[in-house]
């Protein structure tokens, strides 16, 4: 079970990887998603990554085996993978 220890959003002061289009792009049912999300889901796949002084989500996450890291996502990307359920705490 993974345990967010703290949230919050962050102005990207460099460039990072969007660890939410990681999950997203393993998807294949796409159809679910509406016209705004698949625009959001085209933009992040022509960068992958959360730009500089673009908004983030950034998590402190921990496991059961006392594993923590960072998690950060675009946020759109972010609400798409949590509305399919598609992390691993689901």
């Amino acid at each position: 079970m993974i345990t967010i220890i703290h949230e919050s959003k962050q102005k990207a002061r460099k460039n990072y990887p969007c660890d939410a289009c990681n999950f997203l792009f393993e998807m294949d049912n796409a159809d679910t998603l509406t016209f705004t999300e698949k625009r959001a889901v085209v933009k992040a796949r022509s960068n992958k990554n959360i730009l500089k002084g673009q908004e983030y989500v950034r998590q402190f996450n921990c496991d059961d085996s006392g594993n923590a890291w960072t998690f950060r996502a675009i946020p759109e990307i972010h609400e798409i993978c949590m509305k399919l359920k598609l992390y691993y705490e689901y």
